[in-house]
């Protein structure tokens, strides 16, 4: 199982995915320094501190959560299936197609913390918006999950053609 080239994309791939489960997604910083916001797998978190008085609100985020969960699960079926190349195949196509529409969420949620500053700012106000490392632990799982299916294609053309050759 592990001689394979795929399952070693396969596993560096289920790997991020659990790193970026607990790091956070994106980080906004206002200019002001008075105010963040950070997106992780389970809640928004936002802080604004005002005269000294600490405000903290947490919005859960189930559908990031449900999302990351997942492509968990999986990553982790497309290794348990090292067997059966159609299963994999099939499986890795709907992580990614689920990958994706993470990605597309979390972009959500930084558009959403966009829009909700652009209706108390000040012309003045600087924000210094960047995605953290579990966003890039999304992409790296994403790039790994494709390159992993597209080794096991190559093995299931290799064993149909020599099928033929019999």
């Amino acid at each position: 199982m592990w001689q394979r080239l795929q399952t070693i994309y396969f596993s560096s791939s289920l790997l991020a995915l659990i790193l970026a489960t607990f790091t956070p997604l994106f980080y906004r910083e206002y200019g002001s320094n008075q105010e963040f916001v950070e997106l992780f797998a389970t809640h928004f978190h936002y802080v604004r501190i005002v005269d000294g008085m600490t405000n903290t609100i947490d919005q859960n985020t189930p559908l990031v959560a449900m999302l990351l969960c997942f492509s968990i699960l999986g990553a982790a079926a497309v290794i348990y299936f090292f067997k059966n190349r159609k299963i994999q195949i099939k499986i890795s196509g709907w992580v990614m197609i689920i990958q994706l529409l993470l990605l597309a969420s979390i972009a959500g949620y930084w558009m959403l913390s966009m829009q909700s500053d652009a209706e108390h700012t000040r012309i003045a106000r600087m924000t210094i918006n960047q995605p953290n490392m579990g966003t890039f632990f999304i992409v790296v799982s994403l790039i790994t999950l494709f390159l992993g299916r597209k080794n096991v294609q190559k093995d299931e053309a290799l064993v149909r053609s020599i099928d033929r050759i019999r």
